[in-house]
């Protein structure tokens, strides 16, 4: 595995993952409709604080990584990470429409050959939605789920330092995955789909007693 594309990747958790990525020698393209963060990246500049940002995007920027609006480089990767959350309405209910429409708009462009990894809070019960989506309509598929639990301004430091979480709907899936994130991190926590989910609710909750 070489070539990794995050989609929603110039925001708060595509950027601290990208560059650390790319600080492992993996060639990463960071994927947002954003065109001024977009433009900001590419131009060495990060569009927030980010504790060790600045040194890393200076060091790799135009060499194993680069930020584009262009969906079409989907198609030429070997992993996709996706960090796209589930919304919520005015209600507070989970709006997963809204995850699998982000999902849908790249399928023309996506293969059964690629690692496909979900980063962002999902709602439990999620990933088999997804899963099915995916399988009816590229066949076999790669899913797997390892939630992000960055603090943001430290994010780069705590994908180094956290022990990361991997879950998939196979083991093929798991292991992939599980062999992307050991080369950011010494510990690896391997978990079915749903711990993974309410690990991620469950991490989002101590922060926000910690932060009141």
């Amino acid at each position: 595995m070489k070539n990794i594309v995050i989609v929603g990747g110039c925001g708060h958790v595509g950027i601290p993952l990208g560059l650390a990525l790319s600080t492992k020698n993996f060639n990463v393209t960071l994927l947002d409709v954003n065109e001024h963060a977009v433009s900001e990246i590419n131009s060495c500049r990060v569009p927030f604080m980010e504790k060790g940002a600045d040194e890393i995007l200076r060091a790799h920027i135009g060499k194993n990584l680069s930020a584009t609006c262009d969906k079409s480089v989907i198609s030429g990767c070997d992993a996709i990470v996706f960090v796209t959350g589930t919304p919520v309405d005015e209600h507070l209910n989970p709006k997963v429409g809204d995850v699998l429409k982000a999902i849908k708009q790249y399928l023309p462009l996506m293969n059964k050959d690629q690692l496909i990894i979900l980063r962002s809070t999902l709602f439990p019960g999620t990933i088999p939605v997804i899963d099915k989506m995916l399988t009816e309509a590229l066949g076999s598929v790669k899913l797997a789920f390892c939630p992000e639990r960055i603090l943001q301004g430290k994010g780069i430091e705590e994908i180094f330092t956290l022990p990361q979480l991997v879950s998939a709907t196979s083991p093929e899936a798991e292991d992939e995955a599980a062999g992307l994130f050991g080369k950011l991190t010494s510990k690896v926590i391997r978990l079915t789909p749903e711990e993974a989910e309410l690990a991620k609710l469950m991490t989002n909750t101590w922060r926000y007693i910690e932060f009141a």
